[in-house]
């Protein structure tokens, strides 16, 4: 269950896609779209939403666009591995 859990922290930090065309970036951007989350984590848009809902995953206001911060996905992705 560890090595599946470090290799989506590892795919997450590196992949985004962007409609089919899949880039690989050294860096991820600091702030990414509902879409480039749900990307990162490998969930659906709703299953974004329904994390910023519930308080497990935060995220920021832009305008009118809801934005998530690398560093609260990577919070995120933390509290997962983190034994209860």
């Amino acid at each position: 269950m560890t090595a599946v859990v470090d290799r989506m922290i590892d795919d997450a930090r590196r992949v985004q896609t962007v409609g089919s065309t899949e880039r690989r970036h050294e860096e991820p951007h600091q702030i990414n779209t509902i879409v480039e989350t749900a990307t990162r984590l490998r969930v659906s848009r709703t299953t974004v939403y329904e994390l910023i809902r519930s308080g497990d995953l935060k995220s920021i206001r832009i305008g009118g666009r809801r934005m998530i911060t690398d560093s609260q996905i990577n919070k995120y992705i933390e509290q997962l591995t983190t034994p209860s």
